[in-house]
């Protein structure tokens, strides 16, 4: 999971700084340092998609990870837009598919989510780019958590499957998210986040996930 957050971590790097220079030699770019991108990046809604590489984290022992994707919608909107406010606010829904194959076993989950959080956009100045840190809480409800295995599918809301009560999982865990978003001329969105659920999915065991975002504004 480190490896895979320096690798998201380092591309993006990479994608924000070349993005963000072509629009300031093509022209596009802020003519003042006190750029209209301050006044607009926190006002726009986009839609997205997303990489979602994950783990069931347990107290003790090792972490199983697996892999998800999500497409959905996300709403952001300034605090004080009169102002110019760079504090904004944001709420996003989505659907996410996670799925793992390993050793015989074929693991699928679907989930929905919402989120909600505030953020700070930073307008860089000569350039059509503003790097947003933000943070905020989320809530999903997984309908389906399934793993296929020697034939049989066991079902994890399922307290005879996963042998007691204590052990089937919790449709509706609550999670904490922090990240970095960049803003590319109003018009592309990407950003990397890393959260945890409060709440444990089962008896000791909490979900992380790394999500890494590419959106169109509008």
């Amino acid at each position: 999971m480190k490896k895979v957050l320096i690798l998201v971590t380092t591309v993006l790097s990479v994608c924000v700084t070349a993005l963000g220079q072509e629009n300031y030699q093509s022209g596009t770019a802020s003519q003042t340092s006190e750029t209209p991108s301050v006044k607009k990046c926190n006002d726009w809604n986009n839609v997205y998609v997303q990489w979602n590489p994950s783990a069931l984290v347990p107290e003790k022992g090792d972490s199983k990870s697996f892999t998800g994707f999500s497409i959905g919608f996300e709403s952001c909107s300034s605090f004080a837009p009169k102002k110019a406010s760079p504090f904004y606010g944001e709420f996003g829904a989505g659907f996410q598919y996670s799925f793992d194959s390993t050793n015989g076993a074929d693991f699928s989950m679907y989930a929905g989510k919402l989120n909600i959080g505030v953020g700070y956009a930073i307008a860089i100045p000569n350039t059509s780019l503003a790097l947003m840190p933000h943070a905020g809480i989320g809530y999903s409800w997984i309908f389906s958590a399934k793993t296929k295995i020697d034939g049989k599918t066991i079902d994890h809301f399922d307290k005879d499957d996963m042998g007691g009560e204590d052990y089937k999982w919790e449709n509706m865990p609550i999670w904490w998210y922090a990240g970095l978003k960049a803003n590319i001329s109003n018009k592309v969105v990407i950003g990397a986040t890393y959260g945890m659920d409060f709440t444990k999915i089962t008896k000791g065991v909490r979900i992380r996930t790394i999500s890494v975002s590419v959106g169109y504004c509008f």
